[in-house]
């Protein structure tokens, strides 16, 4: 993302941490923040950081200003990501984020990356599935089958990990069997090879892969992508062949 290398200057300020984790916690529950509270709950003001900063995050468009005196929070998941790679607590940082916006941000990373993606794929026929994401590259002919965890304290513990793994190969399995019925909503599918089951969580767990289900953070999304051939082979990640394929 163009947006780190600017914005993770900032955050070796400490300061400006806890500015971005006040705001990131009061737009939890508004993501419309009066910039007088939030002045208000970080009591130490640096004012010339502070308008470098919100005038950084509005350049990305990651806030919009409104009237010089409120915030809006746009992308509350970029946010995060850019604080626990900046050195925040991850664990912490979080419980700030919603899951449907830690989804819209695998999704447009995965965009960027020139996959054609899908959310909230929901297959009644020939058995009820939900999938978060279907991400496919035309070129590698891989298909990522994506459940997006952004974990909260516990979550790392291997056996809730194993669970999750496995509850995911399961709905991998049940999509490759249901190929017939998912070309009729995407066509694309047909050009897909393989279909790989994969967990991307906001934290890094420091596992890559458990039952050949693959666990990519965020955070590592891009490069994962960059080497996908290299590392399903290396981790040994399930490839499930999609009998739906059409060569070209």
């Amino acid at each position: 993302m163009k947006i780190l290398s600017d914005l993770i200057k900032l955050l070796h300020n400490e300061y400006v941490k806890l500015l971005l984790i006040t705001l990131l916690r009061l737009s939890l529950t508004n993501k419309i923040v009066e910039l007088k509270e939030l002045i208000d709950r970080i009591k130490i003001v640096n004012y010339e950081t502070l308008r470098e900063t919100i005038s950084k995050l509005n350049q990305y468009e990651i806030i919009s200003i409104i009237n010089d005196e409120m915030i809006k929070v746009n992308k509350p998941a970029e946010l995060a990501l850019i604080l626990i790679m900046s050195g925040a607590d991850p664990e912490h940082v979080s419980k700030y984020v919603t899951w449907h916006d830690f989804e819209a941000l695998v999704t447009k990373e995965l965009s960027e990356l020139g996959f054609e993606t899908y959310k909230n794929i929901r297959l009644r026929k020939p058995k009820a599935l939900e999938i978060d994401i279907l991400a496919i590259d035309t070129v590698s002919k891989f298909c990522l089958v994506i459940d997006c965890k952004h974990w909260l304290p516990g979550y790392s513990k291997i056996r809730k990990l194993m669970s999750a793994a496995h509850k995911h190969i399961e709905r991998t399995l049940k999509l490759a069997n249901s190929c017939e019925w998912l070309i009729r909503q995407y066509g694309i599918i047909r050009k897909c090879k393989y279909f790989v089951p994969a967990l991307v969580t906001l934290t890094d767990l420091k596992v890559r892969t458990l039952l050949n289900c693959a666990i990519i953070p965020i955070t590592l999304l891009r490069s994962f992508v960059f080497d996908i051939h290299k590392f399903i082979e290396e981790l040994n990640i399930l490839k499930l062949k999609n009998r739906c394929y059409i060569a070209p």
